[in-house]
């Protein structure tokens, strides 16, 4: 019971990171584009 309560909170860290990631991944990419479509340059 205790390795499956360590296994769980171990997911939920990886998880809550993933997330946290693709967040900001999200974020620079739409930054990016949205740059991009106002300069007109690459």
């Amino acid at each position: 019971m205790r390795a499956d309560l360590r296994l769980w909170v171990r997911i939920r860290d990886v998880a809550a990171g993933l997330v946290r990631y693709s967040i900001l991944a999200l974020n620079a990419w739409s930054g990016i584009r949205a740059g991009r479509a106002v300069s007109g340059f690459d």
